[in-house]
């Protein structure tokens, strides 16, 4: 806190009875006012936002002068102040146009992210699984209900879509539960549960081709397929089932034939109940699965098809998995991110120790839009956030969390 000199003092208190507005306002100029959080989190059309303020320094009003608005695209909003010379004053916005995300700065400290959409784009309704470029501007979204993979400008907010019925050649994805990126960003792979088949999907045109399914390769029949991801020389793909056996499936991409790598009759370890998160290392070598039903992370050695826990009830220390349902390893194998189906919560799990420390939940961790129901999980490549795709009827939509505070905002919406 500033400290006046006596001397100072009486120079100011001088020139405020004298009438000296230079006076008057070195006593007030240095106020400043802390945020709370928002009445709401996102604002469509005629929606208005308002944010209650708390002075912690100085004596001085609100002055609207002093906000400054930022946006990730092209968001903009009129504001209004309310009871500005108190010490508990409110900002309310109002008429906002554009979109993206939004927030205030009161000479430097800053409000909570809100979500401003005006756009009239493609709504989200089931999103299940998600994957973003490495520069993390777009965000590529399997949706089981509009049987579509979906594109999100993560600036902006806005959403497009890539393959559907009604754009892209090629038969027709009709649940897709798994999407993976692959490193030139030109081509989605999807396994989609209904059709039992991994598609390819270029980006830029939205066609689709069949690589594997059962009338495509040989091998192990396709039985509800619910995560894919590929090797780093992207001639292998790999996913894993949630029917029959459990298995954990190797498909060469050139040819569609299927290797069965691990199952519950294959290799050795732990039985797998509901697997749904998959996940490869960086060196090809392993596999990470999340068992649903189990409420385990595993790990699955590619030559042999053995797996061994990670992390489960008996395995690492902190808080129990409940219902995982995605998983998204860091670069360096040290770490996974888990999202929590039962209790909508985020998990990062030690992938050494198996220890497990919550990152963000609705009762302590994190402030923001709560996790309803959250389906798929991708980790940012900067490592700072995590995305989740959440299909709760009060998101429907994207939530970027904050891996050290757990903060979650919108990203986009349905509305």
């Amino acid at each position: 806190m500033k400290v006046l000199t006596l001397l100072t003092l009486s120079t100011l208190l001088t020139g405020c009875l004298n009438g000296d507005p230079q006076a008057e306002t070195s006593l007030t100029e240095n106020s400043k006012f802390s945020f709370s959080l928002p009445d709401k989190y996102y604002a469509y059309g005629t929606d208005s936002i308002t944010f209650n303020l708390s002075r912690v320094e100085g004596e001085g009003a609100l002055k609207e002068s002093n906000i400054a608005q930022s946006t990730s695209g092209s968001a903009a909003c009129d504001v209004s102040i309310s009871n500005a010379s108190t010490a508990t004053p409110s900002i309310t916005l109002a008429n906002c146009s554009g979109n993206g995300n939004l927030v205030l700065d009161y000479l430097g400290a800053k409000s909570f992210p809100i979500l401003i959409d005006n756009s009239n784009d493609v709504q989200m309704d089931g999103p299940f699984d998600i994957v973003i470029t490495d520069d993390i501007k777009t965000a590529y979204i399997a949706d089981t209900k509009l049987d579509a993979i979906v594109s999100v400008d993560l600036d902006t907010g806005v959403t497009t879509t890539v393959s559907s019925a009604s754009r892209g050649k090629g038969t027709n994805i009709t649940n897709p539960t798994g999407v993976f990126l692959n490193s030139a960003q030109t081509k989605l792979y999807v396994v989609d549960s209904n059709v039992d088949a991994v598609f390819e999907i270029d980006i830029a045109t939205g066609d689709r081709t069949i690589v594997s399914s059962n009338s495509v390769g040989s091998g192990p029949t396709i039985s509800y397929p619910t995560r894919v991801v590929l090797n780093n020389a992207e001639d292998k793909a790999y996913y894993c089932e949630r029917d029959g056996s459990r298995n954990v499936v190797e498909v060469d991409l050139s040819t569609g034939d299927r290797t069965l790598i691990s199952s519950n009759s294959v290799g050795t370890g732990p039985t797998m109940d509901i697997p749904y998160g998959l996940q490869i290392n960086s060196t090809d070598d392993k596999l990470f699965l999340a068992d649903r039903d189990a409420n385990a992370l595993l790990e699955i050695d590619i030559a042999s098809g053995n797996r061994v826990v990670i992390s489960d009830g008996s395995t690492g220390s902190g808080p129990g998995l409940n219902k995982p349902h995605g998983l998204r390893v860091n670069f360096n194998d040290t770490k996974a991110y888990i999202n929590n189906s039962n209790n909508d919560s985020i998990t990062e799990v030690n992938l050494v120790t198996g220890d497990r420390k919550t990152i963000s939940d609705k009762v302590s961790a994190g402030s923001g839009p709560n996790i309803v129901v959250a389906l798929g999980i991708e980790l940012g490549s900067s490592e700072e956030s995590v995305y989740v795709v959440d299909t709760g009827s009060a998101v429907e939509g994207i939530l970027e969390i904050d891996i050290n505070s757990g903060d979650r905002s919108f990203k986009t919406r349905k509305h």
